[in-house]
């Protein structure tokens, strides 16, 4: 190189670079004070623009992040389905539909039966890796629309948001108890897993979102005191029990 101008690339707090542009050893000029004002306003505009970009760069960061964290505070770790959180978060946008639609919003409480066995015969890691393909099985059962949530332990619950009548929320319920009749291959061992589903319907704008989640959960005691591996509807016959304050529950199901 015969000659150059050579400047640096800065913003307010650090230095972000330097860029040089020089004659070549056969060039005939070199360069004269508006080359170099010329030079010097390309070399603040690149400076902004290279700042733009980190500022770009740290802002899709934070969201990244921030959707993240997001994600981890509506979903459960283990099974990556949709927490008590966000199902509670859901039952309530579908209540809260205008009133007078044509159609209910169902809630299914699902408890697996004899799943403290598969813990305590073979250990936890088998009981996570049960849950997790029980939760495949699921939510290759329910239709597109609905949501299947983990809401702790052995407990789930799924979302049907649309159903036009109590035909449509069964037939879910027994595509879910059929899933379940195949054997699951568990750390080379065949276990098989069942499951009690509770169902509770109700109109939006009729009804609490607590009230729908209280039904479904005693339709599912309900059925689990007729016998495993099967469903029960909320209906006339739970309400007196809905009703009156409930004493004495189980803290741990079978």
């Amino acid at each position: 190189m015969r000659d150059a101008i050579l400047t640096q690339l800065e913003n307010e707090h650090r230095l972000l670079g330097t860029v040089m542009i020089a004659n070549r050893l056969g060039d005939r000029f070199s360069f004269d004070h508006s080359d170099r004002q010329l030079f010097e306003t390309l070399a603040t505009q690149a400076s902004f623009s290279l700042q733009n970009d980190r500022y770009r760069q740290v802002l899709a960061q934070r969201t990244r992040e921030r959707a993240e964290f997001e994600h981890k505070a509506h979903h459960d770790s283990l099974t990556l389905l949709p927490n008590r959180a966000l199902l509670v978060e859901r039952v309530r946008d579908a209540l809260a539909r205008r009133e007078g639609a044509d159609t209910d919003v169902a809630v299914m409480y699902v408890d697996l039966d004899d799943f403290k066995t598969v813990n305590d015969s073979l250990g936890h890691a088998a009981g996570d890796a049960l849950l997790v393909q029980v939760a495949d099985r699921m939510q290759i059962s329910i239709r597109p629309d609905d949501i299947v949530a983990r809401l702790g332990g052995d407990e789930f619950a799924v979302l049907m948001a649309d159903v036009a009548n109590e035909a449509e929320a069964t037939t879910v319920a027994k595509r879910i108890l059929d899933s379940l009749n195949a054997p699951f291959e568990i750390q080379g061992h065949e276990i098989w897993a069942h499951a009690t589903i509770g169902i509770a319907r109700a109109r939006p704008g009729e009804m609490e979102v607590a009230d729908l989640l209280k039904r479904a959960d005693l339709a599912m005691y309900t059925a689990k005191g007729e016998g495993k591996s099967r469903y029960a509807v909320f209906g006339d016959r739970m309400r007196v029990s809905f009703l009156e304050p409930r004493t004495g529950r189980r803290t741990a199901r079978g």
